[in-house]
């Protein structure tokens, strides 16, 4: 059984992946966040998905391990 994962997707994101994600089960957000925001939002996600307009730099990511 897979677990069930909060995925946040910042950057937009093909409409059938969202689907296949929530169809097995997923909570998907689709929503940009401005780096200090993302640096607090982080933490209640267990993925994030980006692509080029969102930077993941080493403050966010240990903002998360927190």
């Amino acid at each position: 059984m897979i677990k069930m994962l909060r995925i946040l997707v910042t950057d937009g994101m093909d409409k059938g992946a969202v689907q296949t994600l929530k169809d097995m089960g997923h909570e998907v957000i689709e929503q940009f966040f401005e780096p200090e925001k993302l640096k607090e939002q982080v933490k209640n996600f267990n993925v994030i998905i980006v692509r080029s307009a969102t930077k993941v730099r080493k403050e966010i990511i240990d903002s998360a391990l927190q």
